[in-house]
Parts: structure tokens; sequence; C-alpha cells
């Protein structure tokens, strides 16, 4: 039985990942590259090389291609999946819609059909 609260749609957007954690060590920039899987309104999937703990939470920006939009948002991590092949993490992240214009965004990008289909559904 699916657990999931929205319809998914396949996409692969870039990703930048702002790590909280990460701002403190003088080395790094805090800032984390990564593609999107699949996206719905509540939550995407995330390629990533950095694996995170669950739990943790991230502020995003994700390209959102086809509508030729950007998408601010934070986001939690709900599970991490190492890749079989790879030294990749499939990242599960729950949007926490902390600004008040995402869901609005999504809704649009995802379901609107500006002269196009929308996105496939998995």
């Amino acid at each position: 039985m699916e657990k999931r609260k929205e319809k998914r749609f396949i996409e692969q957007d870039d990703v930048l990942i702002r790590d909280e954690r990460l701002v403190l060590d003088p080395a790094a920039d805090g800032v984390i590259y990564g593609l999107t899987r699949d996206i719905s309104l509540s939550g995407t999937r995330i390629i990533s090389q950095q694996v995170f703990p669950v739990g943790c939470a991230w502020r995003m920006l994700i390209d959102l291609k086809r509508s030729n939009e950007f998408l601010r948002v934070d986001g939690r991590v709900k599970w991490v999946k190492k890749s079989k092949n790879a030294e990749l993490f499939h990242i599960g992240v729950e949007f926490l819609h902390s600004y008040h214009d995402t869901t609005r965004l999504l809704i649009k990008h995802l379901y609107s059909r500006q002269g196009e289909d929308p996105a496939p559904v998995s």
C-alpha cells in the first residue's frame, strides 16, 4: 500500500541545498548540489553525493526547468538510501513550506498545461 500523501511527478531538476551545519565549517561553503528524481506538492526525492541524517532540515533552491521557475523551500530528510552502483544517495525530503508561495508555485508547475502536458506520473 502506497504511503504517499500526494501524486509524484517524475522530474529531474537541479537543486542547491544549503545545510546550516556545513556553514560552520570554514573549509565548506555550505552548499551541496543535487538533482530531483521525482517531486510532489509534499516533497521530493533528491540524488546527491552527500549523505544527510534523517531528521536534518535544510533550505533548497530547485530550478524547475519545465516552468522556468525557481522554488525556494525548506525541507526535512525523511529517509536515505545508498545507491547500489555508485557513491550516490537517494534522499526523501518532506517540504516544510516555510515560504507562503511554495505551494502555489508547485501547483502551477505540476498541474498547469501551458501548451504542454504535465510531467509524467510515477
